[in-house]
């Protein structure tokens, strides 16, 4: 386990030019601001960037004095996701560890928000960072999965800042009292743990930092504040006591619906004589995010691969996209699994056509179309509106690991692929 924190601390450092890098430390000691990423407080998006989401980041105690770090995403207001608010991690107890040395710390889930096991995902466990940039003021908070980066954001340390609560909160007092909430729906158990659970009503008031919650049956009311150490204090009946996050948010996958359908060109996939493939494929459309698509299947791989059409037209009134990396579900018989993406054109509506212009990359590096240019000019064009049969998919659920599964199976069978072993490779 240590080696592989290492490693992972190792990456972490060298991929966003923080502070120090673990082989430099002893020569060139770092000396890190005394109220630091080993004390509790509260960090908060700091980024001015059109993105959809602010995050905010709890260091603290739980209830019987363990270490406890979580992360909560909100929707920014004018975003497809306004309004929404997870919890999108939890540490495991006793897996905080702080890094002084390199001004950081991290902690370890076995489930997070983009997996839990529920809801058609696979239990996705995460490693949260966090550490000091280079400036000694501002911080990276980054949480990884499988060395997979789900997100990175640079962030603030917030004073007299509320967090907004997600995902699920439990506590009990010495004399009995208990709440068992989940905030994310606004439903829980008050009062006593053998009361039925009840719908409720939570409102923030952000001067005086208090959260009220109200059981919409039972009328009982608990209020919630922040003490020193950042906890939340629960005060039920006279009785106070300290509450803790005891699970992220449910997962909840992003589902696609089939709205066209059309013929999908491969140049990378021609022939010998240069001739593109071209077969039959479906075009999916998110719906959490209206601007995001699939297209299935992605040669051999009936999961697809996923695009982002941008909102606003360019001047020459076609839409850039960007293009997720995915499997073509081909192996090569030396390289093994050929992944297609990294690169990206547009949608140009007059031709009805989405054009991904890919780069086609192995373990040991990626294929080149010409000596002067990586990328392959590969492209989906709309010929129709999708319409339901029994032999055609039905629903397309994406989960955190970026694959896509088929609720129907795809009745569209491919055979690409043949011709690879042609091409040259770039080191």
């Amino acid at each position: 386990m240590k080696k592989y924190i290492f490693s992972m601390v190792a990456l972490f450092l060298a991929s966003f030019s923080l502070t120090s890098c673990l082989d430099e430390v002893k020569d060139n000691p770092v000396t890190y601001p005394a109220n630091g990423v080993d004390k509790t407080g509260v960090w908060k998006s700091a980024t001015l960037a059109d993105n959809e989401y602010d995050y905010t980041a709890v260091r603290t105690l739980t209830s019987d004095g363990k270490d406890l770090f979580y992360i909560v995403r909100e929707g920014k207001p004018g975003t497809d996701v306004e309004g929404e608010i997870k919890t999108l991690f939890v540490n495991k107890p006793d897996s905080v560890e702080s890094l002084p040395d390199v001004g950081m710390f991290e902690a370890f889930s076995e489930t997070t928000f983009f997996g839990d096991g529920q809801n058609g995902t696979d239990a996705v466990g995460g490693e949260a960072y966090l550490a000091y940039r280079n400036n000694l003021r501002d911080f990276t908070l980054q949480l990884m999965s499988g060395g997979e980066i789900l997100f990175t954001e640079k962030v603030n340390r917030v004073d007299n800042y509320l967090p907004t609560l997600a995902g699920y909160w439990e506590g009990k007092g010495e004399t009995g009292k208990y709440m068992y909430v989940l905030f994310d729906e606004n439903v829980g158990i008050l009062g006593d743990e053998n009361n039925d659970a009840e719908e409720l009503t939570v409102s923030y008031n952000r001067e005086t930092g208090v959260v009220t919650i109200t059981g919409n049956d039972s009328g009982i009311v608990v209020t919630m504040i922040l003490n020193s150490n950042m906890q939340y204090e629960a005060t039920i009946d006279g009785e106070t006591f300290v509450v803790d996050p005891v699970f992220a948010s449910d997962s909840e996958p992003e589902t696609f619906t089939p709205v066209k359908v059309g013929n999908y060109t491969s140049m990378f996939f021609s022939d010998n004589e240069g001739n593109p493939y071209v077969y039959p494929a479906v075009l999916f459309q998110s719906d959490k995010k209206r601007t995001k698509f699939g297209v299935a299947p992605f040669i051999d791989n009936e999961g697809g691969i996923l695009f982002e059409v941008e909102r606003e037209p360019n001047d020459d009134g076609n839409y850039a996209l960007t293009v997720s990396a995915s499997a073509t579900g081909y192996s090569h018989s030396r390289y093994g699994m050929v992944y297609g993406g990294d690169s990206g054109e547009g949608y140009f509506d007059g031709q009805k056509t989405y054009y991904l212009n890919l780069i086609f990359f192995v373990s040991a590096g990626q294929f080149g179309y010409t000596d002067d240019q990586s990328w392959f000019p590969e492209s989906f064009k709309v010929t129709g509106n999708y319409e339901e049969s029994d032999e055609a998919p039905k629903k397309v659920i994406f989960d955190s690991k970026n694959r896509m599964h088929f609720a129907a199976e795809h009745a569209m069978k491919t055979s690409a692929g043949k011709f690879l072993s042609d091409r040259k490779m770039k080191k």
